[in-house]
Formats: C-alpha cells, sequence, structure tokens
C-alpha cells in the first residue's frame, strides 16, 4: 500500500479522534492507519497468529507443549489454592475417593481423552468460596471463578492437542 494512502487514512483516523475529544501522537495515528489500510484484523491475519504462537506454521509443534505445560501449572495452581480455600468439593457419594492431587486435577482437566480419576471425584461448588493468604494478603476464592477457568482450560486442551497432532502429522506446513 503507497504511503499516500496510509497518510491520508491517518489524517481522516486524525480528525475523527479530534472530533471525539481524544489527543493522539502522530505515532499513534500511523499505526492506526496502517492497521485499517492494511485490515489487520482480518480472518487470515487472525489465524496466522494463531498457528505462528501455537505451532510456528507446522515446523514447531514442540511449541503447542510448551503452551500446554504452562495451561497445566496454572491450572495447577488453581487447584491447589481452591482446594486450600475449600472450594473443591467432593462430587462422589461414595465413602472412598481418591484424595485430590491438584497436579492430576489439571493434568486430567487439560487432557481430552485421559481420564486421571480425579475430575469425576472433584469439581468446584458454584456457590462456594472461601480464604487463601497469598503472599500476605486474604484473597477470596470463589467457585465460580475457578469454574470458569477450569472451563477454559478444557477447552484450551482440545484446542492445544488438536494444533499439536496436526503439526506433528504435517497437517499444517507454512505455504499451504
Amino acid at each position: 500500500m503507497s504511503n499516500e494512502i496510509i497518510d491520508v487514512q491517518a489524517l481522516f483516523f486524525s480528525q475523527a479522534m479530534r472530533r471525539k475529544g481524544i489527543s493522539l501522537t502522530p505515532l499513534f495515528i500511523t499505526v492506526g492507519a496502517v492497521f485499517l489500510a492494511n485490515n489487520f484484523l482480518s480472518w487470515s491475519a487472525v489465524s496466522s497468529t494463531v498457528l505462528k504462537g501455537l505451532i510456528g506454521y507446522g515446523y514447531y509443534p514442540f511449541l503447542a507443549l510448551l503452551w500446554s505445560t504452562i495451561v497445566v501449572v496454572i491450572g495447577w495452581a488453581v487447584v491447589r489454592v481452591a482446594s486450600a480455600a475449600g472450594v473443591m468439593k467432593n462430587t462422589s457419594a461414595d465413602s472412598t475417593v481418591e484424595p485430590l492431587s491438584p497436579f492430576l486435577y489439571s493434568l486430567n482437566v487439560f487432557l481430552p481423552v485421559i481420564d486421571l480419576h480425579q475430575e469425576k471425584y472433584w469439581w468446584p461448588g458454584a456457590g462456594s468460596s472461601g480464604r487463601y493468604i497469598l503472599f500476605g494478603k486474604s484473597v477470596i476464592v470463589r467457585g465460580h471463578a475457578v469454574r470458569l477457568y477450569l472451563w477454559c482450560q478444557i477447552i484450551a486442551g482440545w484446542v492445544l492437542s488438536a494444533f499439536f497432532i496436526a503439526g506433528i502429522s504435517g497437517l499444517i506446513k507454512h505455504g499451504s
């Protein structure tokens, strides 16, 4: 795209911002115009960014394992805090239940096909809440917030597993 078109779009962008009472520096105006001019929020740009970040366009499928490790470790911390705050509830009527293991629980939630017998016995109570001392401060832990994170972790598990398998199998390569 030519510089003249970007400059005209930057001018229109800056005029629109001034009418709204927003003062922007020329750098932000130029960046905004470039985003508008090149349509950076298109589906192909978003999907390309996702493919690059998750599996390096198929050249680095083990990058998905790094992201998976990060999600599982965060889940481990969330479940550990929720357990200590008393938010994790036993969902089984059976009195002989596996004790809650936060790391195994996080793995169980993340891995789509594997059952480690943690998730079916333990789940955060929706209306439950508790307190946890984090870095010397008392933090309220709410069951619905823990559930929300766990649902996001389940979705991340399916997405990252699919991208990992697609990257390993060669289904996704740069330029395809």
